[in-house]
């Protein structure tokens, strides 16, 4: 239930103080919009939660003490997933109706909840229950008072449909929605409503990004019920890059953020928040590390996506490669030396499946070659511009990989591991295997063109079964491919790879 209690009060609601804008400032960007749950965390928050995190949207969250005490783990979630946590205060009353004394206490009861997530010393925005407020209570409540342009009043309808319906229409650049989570028609209908309005060009921030993007420092006391364009925009707060410098016994580790925002960090795994290292420069650490970072402008509701990766001892960072798996030094070896690409600072995809594209692109980088005297391949599927046509063309040249067709070469579609064998068999002169036979329980289902590669993969020990079977039309992924160009490297080294084909 939300009203305001006179007309003179709306009147008197302060829309946003501007300050001068950075010299990174933008152009105007999309229309931007944040949309705020009162009243919560409920029962229905975490269905709420999942549904923004499909969206790639951030909300406000505008608590109730008594709430946050019942469901901490949800309020943990909220402000780990990067939505901004709120005060609307401990048990929602009119604040006007109380002494000053008791409005303090109404909100510092919440703040000390919420800091239980946050981290001592984070700063809570406050949302006075039923926009009750006037300016001796705003001054006893020592924060940014937020109120709301858009209010479908879902708590009288409780009705979904009605719900995204008066949202959408009221909708505006710069407005802050009111919303509550503890009706689960509200959630339907805010979500359902997130999605039309995003399909019309609104980008949802949180009310603090709204503010900073649009230029405007928030004030202790004042009102604000929408953050109007100021001709300008901040922009998003990019991800910050870790990267790594092997040392003896462990790693330098850096971490760059965009100038002015701060970086937080663990090397432990532990989550983030207020209370975390702040990054002042790089720092060793022991070898693998698992690093998790920040940048903020300030961690409750203001900051960039999360970037984490282990620190590996060869320099190397991955997000996707623990060391608990059996891929970890496989993966690190074969980025190392520089086979593979795309695992520095961010994710290898070890369960992703290994394309025709990049399996030609590993093994051109892995045979040191360069491609000379060819102008073009017959492959209509294969771009002059893609990142995979020298290697395509130096492949289909040396007679390494053909095409699936005269005129295709299907450069994304995933490889078999029979596909594996045989290029790798190509690779290496096509040498005849020892035994033209497998000793896999499933080797009737290996393809005659590609008995002799398998036989020969699978006696150099380049593919190995497991339980007895070798899958060999199952999709090799890159954790594998990985393996495999180690055992290749440790075969052949580099230096001996021209001689060894004869080039």
């Amino acid at each position: 239930m939300k009203r305001l209690l006179t007309l003179a009060l709306a009147l008197l609601v302060t829309l946003g103080l501007a300050v001068p804008a950075a010299p990174a400032a933008q152009a105007a960007g999309n229309k931007l919009v944040a949309i705020t749950y009162d009243d919560g965390p409920g029962a229905y928050t975490a269905q709420l939660l999942d549904g923004l995190k499909e969206r790639g949207v951030k909300a406000t969250f505008f608590t109730v003490g008594t709430n946050v005490a019942r469901y901490p783990d949800i309020v943990a979630r909220a402000y780990r997933e990067g939505h901004q946590m709120a005060n609307h205060t401990y048990s929602h009353p009119y604040l006007t109706w109380i002494s000053s004394g008791e409005v303090w206490s109404q909100v510092q009861r919440v703040n000390d909840l919420l800091d239980r997530a946050c981290g001592k010393g984070t700063d809570y925005m406050v949302r006075p229950p039923y926009g009750d407020i006037n300016n001796s209570t705003a001054a006893s409540v020592g924060a940014p008072l937020i109120l709301w342009s858009v209010d479908p009043q879902d708590w009288r309808t409780q009705n979904a449909e009605a719900v995204r319906r008066d949202i959408v229409s009221a909708a505006h650049d710069g407005a802050i929605i009111l919303v509550h989570d503890t009706h689960r028609t509200s959630v339907t209908g805010s979500l359902a409503a997130i999605d039309q309005l995003k399909a019309q060009g609104y980008e949802f921030v949180t009310v603090r990004e709204l503010m900073r993007r649009r230029g405007v420092t928030p004030q202790n006391g004042a009102l604000y019920s929408r953050i109007r364009s100021t001709g300008q925009d901040l922009g998003p707060i990019a991800s910050p890059t870790i990267s790594a410098e092997a040392a003896d016994g462990g790693v330098w580790v850096t971490i760059e953020a965009e100038p002015g925002a701060q970086v937080y960090y663990s090397t432990d795994g532990s989550n983030l928040n207020q209370e975390s290292q702040v990054y002042t420069g790089p720092f060793f650490a022991s070898s693998p590390v698992y690093v998790r970072a920040v940048a903020a402008y300030n961690m409750n509701g203001s900051r960039s996506e999360e970037t984490r990766g282990w620190c590996t001892s060869r320099g190397n960072v991955f997000a996707d490669v623990p060391p608990s798996q059996w891929y970890f030094d496989p993966v690190d070896e074969a980025v190392q030396a520089g086979y593979f690409q795309g695992g520095l600072g961010g994710c290898f995809l070890p369960g992703d499946p290994i394309t025709r594209g990049q399996l030609a692109a590993v093994l051109y980088r892995f045979s040191g070659e360069t491609l000379e005297g060819v102008a073009s391949v017959p492959f209509e599927d294969v771009s002059p511009t893609a990142y995979y046509w020298e290697a395509i063309a130096w492949a289909y040249s040396r007679g390494i990989a053909g095409g699936t067709g005269p005129t295709t070469f299907q450069p994304d579609e995933p490889v078999t591991r029979q596909e594996l064998a045989l290029m790798l068999w190509n690779f290496a002169g096509s040498p005849a295997p020892e035994h033209g036979s497998l000793s896999f329980t499933d080797a009737d289902k290996a393809s005659p063109w590609a008995l002799d590669a398998l036989c020969w993969a699978a006696e150099a020990g380049l593919l190995n079964g497991s339980g007895g079977t070798l899958n060999p039309t199952g999709e090799a992924n890159r954790a594998q491919a990985a393996q495999v160009f180690v055992r290749l490297g440790e075969a052949i080294q580099p230096a001996a790879i021209n001689a060894f084909l004869g080039w």
